[in-house]
Parts: C-alpha cells; structure tokens; sequence
C-alpha cells in the first residue's frame, strides 16, 4: 500500500470512529436485512479493528466442569450407544410409557432422546427400535447388553423417604453392590435436602455430601418451585440453602437455575466432577397453584443451562390441579390436543428443539466472564462462533427493562446475531452493547462470528 493510500485509510478509519462515537450512544439494532447506516458503521469497526479473525479459544479462564460430552467414554454403554458425540445433549422424560413405535416417534418429535425410568412391563425393544436411550432398572425380559440400555438406576429422593441418614447411605449402596459390571452411567435424583440446611448441622452436612459424590455418576436434584406449595408460605425458607434465597425469588425461573448450581457446588466438594442435570416439571402442578405458564418454563430450563446443566429431565406427572392426568402428561397431550397442559407440552418442544440444535454449543467448556450487572450469563466457544446465553437475575438488585454488556476484547468489532428473534446487534467500538430484558422470563441467545 502507498503512503498516500496509508494516510487515506488511517484519517478514514478516524473519520468512521469518530462518526460512530457521535452517533450511536448505545449499541445498534437491526433486522436481517440491515440499512444502508448499519452497514456503514460495520464498515467503521472493521477499519478500527482490521481484520476479524474465527473465534476458536478465548484468552479467558474456564468454568469447571465434568467433560460434555466426552466425558460419556468410560462407560462402554453409552459410548456404544451415541453419547460421546458433541451433537447429543441428554433430554430425559420421567416415567413416560411408550407402547409402539408411533408413540416414541412423538415424544422425540418433542426433542425427548433418552426415558427415565419407565413401566417395567413396556417393551425394551422400542427403545433401541427408534434409537432412543433408557436410564433405569430391568424392564421385563430386558437382557443386560441391551443397547439402549445406558444407565443404571439408584434410586430417587432417597435423602427425603430415608429415616436416617445412614440409612440412605446403606440403599445406595446396596443398589451399587447389587450391579453386576459399571459398564452404564448410575444416576440418581434427590430432592432439595442435599443443598440445604448444611451450616449448623455437620452431620447432615457429611451426610448430603456423600449423597451426591459416592454413588453416582450422574446426579440431579428435583425441586419444582411453580407447582408445590412451598413458594405460597411467608417464609418459604430460602435462607437454608447453599446460595440463599429471598421470598420473591422462589417462584421464578431463575430458582431452577439455582437448584443446579447448588448441585455443582455440592459435587464439587470432593474435587471431581459429574454431569449434573436439571429436572423440571413439564406440567403445572397443586391445586391452588397458577399454572406454570409457558415462557415460564422455557426460561427455567434456559436459567439451568446457564448454571451449568449438563442434561435436562422432564417430570411427566402432575400433583393434580388444573391439568390431572394418569396416564402422563406427553401421553395425555398426544391423544388430547385439548388437554388443558397441552400448551405447557408444546413449550417443552420448543425449548427442547432449541437445545437439540446447539448440542455441540452446549456440549463445550463455558469461559467465565462478567458480562455486566443485573444478568446472569453463559459464555462458549463453537465452530470459530462465540455464543452468550442471557436472562435477568431475580435479586431485584436493578430493575428489569435494559442491561449493558462488556464484551471481551477478542470478541469486539463484531456483528452479533440474536437467535430465534430475527435481529441483529452491532456493538459500540469499546465493545458494548445494550438489550431489553421485561421480564423475569426474557432470555436472548447471542451468535457472535
């Protein structure tokens, strides 16, 4: 390049920097079809910044974690059966019974891949049949080596139905002792005991810890806060838990969030690390209880994800109320459209659909970061992309309406696509940006290539 061009470039470089600066007080939204202005200011940040390069690492520190999907190689079970690739997330369903191949066909057409649990008298064959997996005990006739077969069953709320927590030691590890290879993953599911009423109480502390790091290789814990009655009481008793909790933050999405990052603490405390998988309910629940409205629980399960889900389990039952069912809800809603819950069963589709299209995303190490107050965040790299998952906290510390981001250095200068909303966001040159959040509920995917 001539000197002359160099000057050229540098005072037009300034030139569209300093328009941008003067211009734009705030980040820029557009449609996917983006006028002639944005275009120009894209223009500017190239020039300020040259050349983008892919994004493949970030020059950040790691969220722990316990390896995506890799992480499913030690156990011949799962590995044989698909779990090792990065575009499988497990979606489970809670007792769901299947008895022919048009009914799986349905529930995956929900996003469901792997049954939980299920009527010991369904047919194990389905399973393989429609390539779908199987977490649970002996089905009728089922032989060992079958290979939808994946996962082993150790038991559920054992820490809430024990009398003693000796007790619930010994079932779990008689459930352990009874297996005759470790070929599978264990899995079990405890309720909100394990992560609350620790300070003060050594011995239940011990107790809780063993719970979820001696048995298991997989481990939620189910705590349904839209559809039990816990959230009705003046004191719902939030300030027990590993990360406390006020009263106004027990019937919201971002509690879910919470019941899985208390968890990771939890597993932790033994210096290794397990998936831990979010459980929520996929219908409303008690009677006296508003329902669970959709965007609810699409944001409940987003809130786990950002808190580091490594799995999602649906509930497919209901504690009565508005939507009783005997049969379970997915079953219910396929051969009742009008079934009261059926709008409940199509959000969990949707959300599932969306996590079954970013596996390979969400089967990646989340960097740590703060993108700014008032938002709780996840940050991964994929495929020379950078994705930020994004909602409001619930702490009332700042109120809802719109939060700033501070990206990264890496990640500056460049356009970011918000997924699912047909827009697009470009940054301010230091790298900031602003969006609308109006509820509790709101969440935005971020794509930055």
């Amino acid at each position: 390049m001539t000197s002359s061009r160099r000057r050229y470039s540098f005072i037009f470089g300034i030139a569209c920097a300093v328009t941008l600066a003067t211009t734009a007080a705030a980040a820029t939204t557009v449609s996917s079809h983006r006028s002639h202005d944005a275009i120009r200011r894209a223009g500017a940040l190239t020039a300020l910044h040259g050349t983008v390069p892919g994004i493949n690492t970030l020059n950040l520190p790691r969220v722990p974690w316990a390896g995506g999907s890799a992480y499913y190689r030690k156990f011949s079970a799962p590995r044989n059966f698909g779990w090792t690739s990065p575009k499988f997330f497990p979606i489970g369903i809670w007792w769901d019974v299947a008895s022919n191949s048009t009914e799986i066909k349905y529930d995956k057409s929900l996003g469901i891949n792997t049954y939980v649990i299920t009527n010991p008298a369904m047919s194990y064959k389905l399973f393989d049949k429609n390539h779908v997996s199987y977490i649970g005990t002996r089905l009728n006739g089922q032989p060992r080596n079958d290979p939808a077969w994946v996962g082993d069953f150790l038991g559920d709320e054992i820490d809430g139905t024990s009398s003693s927590p000796a007790q619930g030691e010994a079932k779990l590890q008689a459930a352990v002792n009874a297996l005759p290879d470790h070929h599978k993953i264990r899995y079990a599911n405890f309720t909100g005991m394990v992560v609350s009423w620790l300070r003060g109480n050594p011995t239940w502390a011990a107790a809780a810890k063993k719970y979820v790091n001696d048995y298991t290789d997989v481990v939620s814990m189910d705590a349904y806060w839209f559809s039990t009655k816990q959230c009705l009481s003046r004191n719902p008793e939030g300030g027990g838990f590993m990360i406390p909790w006020k009263p106004n933050q027990c019937r919201t999405p971002q509690n879910y969030g919470r019941n899985v990052a208390q968890m990771i603490r939890q597993d932790a405390t033994d210096h290794k690390r397990q998936p831990v998988w979010g459980f929520i309910e996929d219908a409303e629940g008690q009677p006296g209880i508003s329902p669970m409205t959709p965007a609810e629980q699409k944001a409940a399960v987003i809130s786990m994800l950002i808190n580091g889900a490594s799995g999602i389990i649906w509930f497919n039952n209901t504690f009565g109320g508005a939507c009783p069912t005997s049969g379970g809800v997915v079953r219910t809603v396929e051969y009742d459209p009008s079934y009261p819950c059926a709008r409940n069963i199509k959000a969990m589709g949707q959300i599932n659909r969306l996590i079954g299209s970013l596996a390979p995303v969400l089967n990646s190490q989340s960097y740590r970061w703060t993108f700014g107050p008032g938002l709780e965040t996840m940050l991964k790299t994929y495929n020379h992309s950078a994705y930020i998952f994004a909602m409001p906290t619930d702490d009332g510390a700042k109120p809802l309406g719109t939060r700033s981001f501070k990206l990264p250095a890496q990640l500056r200068g460049r356009t970011i696509t918000v997924l699912g909303e047909n827009r697009k966001i470009i940054p301010l040159a230091n790298g900031t940006f602003t969006d609308k959040f109006s509820a509790l509920t709101t969440y935005h995917i971020y794509k930055i290539s």
